[in-house]
């Protein structure tokens, strides 16, 4: 069964705050695109991101985003039948 696995950390991202997350993956095919979700405090629901993020021959990933407020992450195959646990990465 494909699974999706994500963590997280407070980075900078192109010298601006931001988040980075990596992933690993299980039977997902290398090449395949994945799709950041997310949502900020405040919003009721979650919004597909516009990244294409392409798992490596390892079955991993990384993904980054310009943010200095709290966000909610989680991560999904391109046919959305898959998605990873969700992570909060709050302003510190």
């Amino acid at each position: 069964m494909p699974t999706i696995t994500i963590t997280g950390t407070r980075t900078q991202v192109r010298g601006k705050p931001g988040v980075t997350v990596t992933g690993t993956t299980t039977d997902i095919t290398t090449g395949a695109i994945l799709r950041p979700w997310i949502r900020f405090p405040g919003q009721t629901s979650y919004t597909q991101g516009t990244a294409n993020i392409l798992v490596d021959a390892q079955g991993g990933f990384t993904w980054q985003r310009r943010t200095g407020k709290t966000i909610y992450i989680f991560i999904k195959d391109d046919s959305g039948t898959v998605k990873s646990n969700r992570l909060i990465l709050r302003v510190t």
